[in-house]
């Protein structure tokens, strides 16, 4: 590895342990302690395609229809979601964010927009643009390394300082 690769490294690495990247990029609450995860993904995916029934909610995120009536009573108690009768079937219903989930989303949307373009304010259009370029490089060529040799031989080197094998016996270094 060049020395610059090393560098390159540590630099990701520095990102990766920096608290305030993990903010930003980790799982996010909403800024709010009463979102969790999973209610976030089904209201981005009301918003994407608002009047679902649970059934069809809980095959597009692959959950159990249970996990989706707990996180819709959840939201609707926050005023966030309406169950509606489907005015097909109704005995259907549509679950459908109410104009406080859309908001609650698009502030979202808004702080995550402020947040991005503080983090990169030190960097001109072109050299964002660059930047994005070679992560994108960087990703697919992560993508693209075979991680099985590396894996191994890190279990071997585990295994081999706390066992030893010899003449078909193992023996336990203490």
């Amino acid at each position: 590895m060049s020395e610059t690769t090393n560098e390159l490294m540590k630099a990701i690495g520095g990102l990766a342990k920096n608290p305030n990247f993990y903010l930003m990029v980790g799982p996010r609450h909403g800024g709010q302690r009463n979102h969790h995860r999973g209610q976030a993904r089904l209201m981005r995916l009301l918003d994407k395609y608002d009047g679902l029934s649970v059934g069809e909610i809980a095959e597009i995120l692959d959950v159990r229809p249970s996990s989706i009536t707990g996180l819709v009573d959840r939201l609707e108690e926050n005023d966030l979601v309406d169950r509606m009768p489907d005015a097909a079937d109704k005995r259907i219903t549509l679950i459908k964010l109410t104009k406080k989930g859309h908001q609650f989303l698009q502030n979202k949307k808004d702080e995550a927009d402020d947040l991005s373009e503080e983090v990169f304010a030190g960097l001109s259009q072109e050299e964002q643009e660059t930047l994005l370029n070679l992560l994108k490089r960087v990703s697919k060529n992560l993508d693209d390394v075979d991680f099985g040799d590396y894996i191994s031989k890190m279990v071997n080197d585990s295994i081999g300082r706390h066992f030893r094998f010899d003449d078909g016996d193992i023996h336990i270094n203490l």
